[in-house]
C-alpha cells in the first residue's frame, strides 16, 4: 500500500553544520508578523523565494565588498575567506561558499544558510529585518506572494494526487463491493475538508498532510 508521509522533508534553505555542512535549522530563526511592507507573516516560502531572488554572490561584490579566494572542493565549497561576521574573530579562512547552490557556511563559528540568513549575520539584525532590506532590492513584492501562493497551491496538488493514487491502489486490490464503501467512509470527511477550504485557497498544508496520512493508514490496515 502506498502511504502519505507525515514528515516534513528536511529543510535545506537554512542549514547547521553536518556533513558538507548540512543539518538541521540555524539559529534565530524565529519570527513575528511582519508589516513593514506586506500583511504577510515572514515564513521559509518568503525567505526562500527572497534568496533565490537575490544572490549571496550579488551581496558579497554589490553590498558588502566581501573578495573571496578560490580553490577546488569536491564538496562544492569553492571559494573561501576569513568570516565577515563582527562578532566571530577568524584566525584563519573559515568562510565558505557553494556558488553552486548559493550557500555559504562558516566552519568556524558554525552558522549557514543563503542571502536572508547572510544579511541577517551580517548586519546582527532579526530575520525580518533582513526580509525587510532584501525587499528593498527585489521590490514587486506582489510577484514574490503571488509565487508563494503557486509553490503552496503546487504541494497541495501534489500531496491530492499521491493520495488519489493511494486510493487508486486500494480498489484495484480489493474490488469488492465492501472494500469500495469502507474506502468511500474513509475519505467522507476529506471530501467535506476539501469543499470548504480549496475555493479559498486556505488548506494548511501541514494539516493535510497529517489528514492523509491518517487517512492513508486506515486503509492499509483494512482487513488486518
Amino acid at each position: 500500500m502506498c502511504k502519505v508521509s507525515n514528515r516534513s522533508e528536511p529543510d535545506r534553505d537554512i542549514c547547521l553544520e553536518g556533513e558538507d555542512g548540512y543539518v538541521g535549522d540555524v539559529s534565530g530563526w524565529e519570527t513575528t508578523d511582519f508589516e513593514v511592507k506586506t500583511n504577510y507573516k515572514v515564513t521559509r516560502d518568503v525567505v526562500t523565494i527572497i534568496s533565490n531572488k537575490v544572490s549571496l554572490d550579488y551581496l558579497f561584490t554589490t553590498k558588502y565588498n566581501l573578495s573571496l579566494e578560490e580553490r577546488y572542493s569536491p564538496s562544492g565549497w569553492h571559494y573561501y575567506c576569513r568570516c565577515p561576521f563582527k562578532d566571530h574573530r577568524d584566525s584563519s579562512p573559515s568562510f565558505h561558499y557553494n556558488k553552486e547552490e548559493d550557500r555559504f557556511f562558516c566552519f568556524g563559528c558554525k552558522r549557514g544558510g543563503r542571502s536572508v540568513q547572510f544579511v541577517s549575520f551580517m548586519e546582527n539584525i532579526t530575520i525580518n529585518e533582513a526580509v525587510d532590506k532584501l525587499l528593498e532590492i527585489t521590490g514587486a513584492v506582489d510577484e514574490i506572494f503571488t509565487e508563494i501562493h503557486d509553490v503552496k497551491d503546487s504541494k497541495v496538488d501534489d500531496l491530492l494526487y499521491e493520495f488519489s493514487t493511494c486510493i487508486r491502489e486500494f480498489i484495484k486490490n480489493h474490488k469488492d463491493t465492501e472494500a469500495v464503501s469502507f474506502a468511500e467512509s474513509v475519505t467522507w470527511a476529506l471530501d467535506i475538508y476539501l469543499q470548504k477550504h480549496l475555493p479559498r485557497s486556505t488548506i494548511d498544508e501541514t494539516n493535510l498532510k497529517a489528514r492523509l496520512a491518517l487517512l492513508s493508514n486506515k486503509l492499509d490496515s483494512y482487513g488486518k
